[in-house]
């Protein structure tokens, strides 16, 4: 009946799907482990986990103690039959992708269930504790302190010893094993406990079977102590209280991520990514698993490998003693080139050394420590060589950087031939790293050197990137503004003289610009090694930028485009060949295909420069229609990409509709001049007669006078000097207005200053 109740429990325990039993209570290790690590999301972690694990006496309230602790689910004893709990060795995940938590909870010692066995598994699961958790709960109960197996001393001892042994033969990694003291009593001085279990683990440690590298080490050398006093918490209310409260202190230190207490744990790290857990927990359970069998060889195979590791020994370090002063030189910086033919003259003679007096012993062992010696040979060359390759490729960059320095220059300038000149730098730098690589390699080892070659051509290959970057960049700018230079210079005249083939002759003009440019453009692209796609991608942004130029120009010409209109309405309107008209000499009808002239030319402009019309093929692009040579707004217009639309149609009509506005006044203006000139010049020409004939005599006396005085003859000349002036250059029609509005000024002062004539006005 208690079988069948144990196997019970045993079963409702494996079925849990939040632990996992990693060793069973036979000894067999699982490897649903590294899926069981996916489910916790751990797997993916890095270093972000930490591991705990809790040793004790059967039945001492381990797995009770962590469900506490931790908020785990471990099964915890049935109080009715006092019977092992956990079997083997269980694990369990608390915390989150930030912080995860392994805990272990461990089979109890001292089983009866185990019997004469108890002993050998205690050891296994207590030292593979050990090796894994960065800490180790020793739960022990305050009444078992000071007796050596109710405190399950003997079992620290055997971990002790195994530990120093198996694990701590090249490199010292401690752990803090913190003892929960159960069931303590207030009243009992807690430091004087201390004392004990550490008087305890000094005595223990004395008696461990030490290597001589760790004949004269500390106790404290390999572990950390601390020690948590826990209430009973079945005693009473208030003991419980006492026991959550000191559960809660000590869950911080675990749970607490950016406590200062945490941050101390983590110094107990086993390094060992989440991973690679899964393989390491079960390497290690092998190593230990495997120390059962442990019995006695066989005096042969014994005296073959004692003496066969011995031989192997010395011819290592032989070995080691001959390319002493090779280590030295490459460790202090130096390049040896002979590097590769010393050490294989060298592994290839202790090789043989060997050989030739361990073939006597059993073959299998001498294979071995064969192959270990070649091992370690060639793991002592592999880092030496490592630290010569790390001096070739240092040496090797540092000189690739200065040749591309002298390449390029001090100055930040294009490099006539760039590509092909650095193709011939970076092949002599890689090729010479070769050559160097190989004079330094082993071969005895057969060793491979794509990845160093590999990192230094990655290397090489990213300088060359970088700077082929910066010179295509440089490239692109220089084709860059020369494109906008020729078409932002070579565009005004086109612009200014707003013809019907304006874009015609832009078109051939683009054309041809861009096609020399972009000839140019694509030898220096195949001098840069750039493929066919990288080519065409390379020019097509060559024609975006003509056309952006183009369309730039466009802008910011048609941006005042109403004072450009202007302009060229009054040049073809108001002037001939540059001389201002006089409208007085001219007739009604003149004057009005003056204006038709000019209103078509002028009103051209913005059917010009409201579409780009780079392409053929959108020359015929346009929002206006001609109707009886009057420009006006299309009824159908076509589907135009905004891309090239300058000017949209309501701008463009509202620019239209603002000129003719001014144009029909200018016309008016003109028309009214007109008709105020005939008037200004209607004295018949008999009145010059009469006037000659009867002020002869007048005449000379003025005449007189003006030649004999100065004062007048200045006068005389300075007024006559300024009509004719005035006549001969047509001034007359831009002074005329103000000379009305001055008399008109004079006269308004004098009609308010002389009443008898403000008078008259008024009758």
């Amino acid at each position: 009946m208690l079988k069948g109740i144990v196997n019970n429990i045993t079963t409702t325990v494996m079925s849990d799907s939040h632990n996992i039993q990693i060793i069973d209570a036979e000894g067999v290790f699982n490897e649903e482990i590294k899926q069981k690590m996916i489910d916790w999301d751990v797997y993916n972690a890095g270093f972000k986990y930490f591991l705990v694990a809790i040793l004790g006496a059967q039945s001492s309230g381990k797995s009770t103690l962590l469900n506490h602790l931790f908020g785990t689910d471990f099964i915890v004893m049935n109080q009715h039959v006092r019977t092992r709990t956990t079997e083997g060795i269980w694990a369990g995940k608390v915390g989150n992708n930030n912080h995860n938590l392994l805990i272990f909870d461990v089979e109890g010692t001292d089983s009866r269930e185990r019997k004469d066995e108890n002993g050998l598994f205690e050891r296994k699961s207590s030292l593979f504790s050990l090796a894994l958790s960065e800490v180790l709960i020793v739960n022990i109960w305050e009444t078992n302190i000071g007796r050596y197996q109710g405190a399950g001393f003997s079992l620290l001892s055997i971990v002790f010893d195994m530990n120093l042994r198996l694990f701590l033969t090249t490199s010292v990694s401690k752990t803090l094993l913190m003892f929960a003291i159960r069931c303590h009593n207030p009243e009992s001085d807690l430091n004087q406990l201390i004392g004990i279990l550490m008087e305890d683990m000094e005595d223990i440690w004395e008696g461990c079977n030490k290597p001589d590298k760790f004949a004269d080490s500390s106790l404290h050398d390999f572990f950390d102590f601390e020690f948590i006093p826990f209430a009973d918490f079945k005693a009473s209310d208030e003991k419980k209280e006492i026991f959550l409260g000191q559960i809660e202190d000590l869950k911080s230190r675990f749970l607490d991520t950016e406590g200062e207490q945490f941050q101390q744990l983590r110094t107990y790290k086993k390094s060992i990514p989440a991973d690679g857990l899964p393989d390491y927990m079960r390497n290690i359970w092998k190593i230990i698993d495997e120390e059962q069998d442990l019995n006695l060889p066989s005096q042969r195979r014994l005296l073959a490998g004692y003496r066969c590791d011995e031989m192997m020994k010395d011819a290592l370090n032989s070995f080691l003693e001959s390319v002493e002063e090779l280590k030295s030189t490459v460790q202090n910086g130096k390049i040896v080139l002979e590097f590769g033919n010393i050490l294989s003259t060298n592994v290839e003679k202790y090789l043989e050394e060997y050989d030739t007096h361990a073939k006597r012993y059993e073959l299998e062992v001498y294979e071995e420590k064969r192959n270990e010696l070649y091992t370690r040979l060639n793991a002592f060359c592999k880092e030496l060589f490592g630290t010569l390759v790390l001096l070739i490729q240092t040496s090797t960059i540092q000189n690739f950087k200065k040749d591309v320095h002298l390449l390029l220059g001090d100055q930040h300038k294009l490099v006539e031939n760039f590509g092909s000149k650095m193709k011939r730098v970076y092949e002599k730098t890689l090729s010479d790293y070769e050559e160097k690589l190989h004079l330094c390699e082993v071969d005895v080892f057969n060793w491979s050197l794509v990845n160093e070659i590999e990192y230094v051509n990655n290397i090489l290959n990213d300088t060359v990137q970088r700077e082929r970057e910066n010179q295509l960049s440089l490239l692109y700018s220089e084709v860059k503004e020369q494109l906008q230079m020729k078409f932002t210079t070579q565009l005004t005249r086109p612009f200014k003289d707003s013809k019907e083939d304006m874009w015609e002759e832009i078109g051939v003009f683009f054309g041809k610009k861009e096609e020399e440019i972009i000839n140019e453009y694509t030898n220096h692209l195949i001098d840069f090694g750039c493929t066919e796609e990288e080519i065409v991608e390379k020019t097509k942004s060559v024609d975006d930028i003509a056309r952006g130029a183009i369309k730039d120009s466009v802008t910011k010409f048609a941006s005042r485009l109403g004072d450009h209109m202007d302009r060229k309405f009054a040049e073809l309107f108001n002037e001939d060949k540059g001389i201002s008209r006089r409208w007085g000499d001219y007739s009604e009808n003149e004057i009005t295909q003056f204006y038709k002239t000019a209103i078509y030319e002028t009103e051209r402009m913005v059917n010009l420069f409201s579409i780009l019309r780079i392409d053929e093929s959108d020359l015929e692009l346009s929002f206006f229609e001609y109707e009886n040579e009057q420009l006006r707004f299309s009824e159908d217009i076509p589907d135009i990409s905004r891309d090239l639309i300058v000017i949209d149609p309501q701008e463009s009509l509202d620019l239209l509709d603002s000129f003719r506005a001014k144009a029909k006044r200018e016309y008016q203006s003109a028309q009214d001049e007109r008709e105020n000139a005939k008037y200004r010049g209607g004295v018949p020409k008999i009145f010059w007669a009469i006037l000659l004939i009867l002020g002869a005599n007048e005449m000379y006396l003025v005449g007189y006078m003006i030649i004999f005085n100065p004062f007048l003859l200045f006068l005389f000349t300075l007024i006559f000097g300024g009509a004719f002036i005035i006549y001969y250059f047509g001034l007359w029609p831009l002074l005329e207005p103000m000379v009305y509005s001055k008399i008109r000024d004079v006269r308004g002062m004098v009609e308010e200053n002389i009443p008898g004539m403000a008078k008259e006005k008024t009758e």
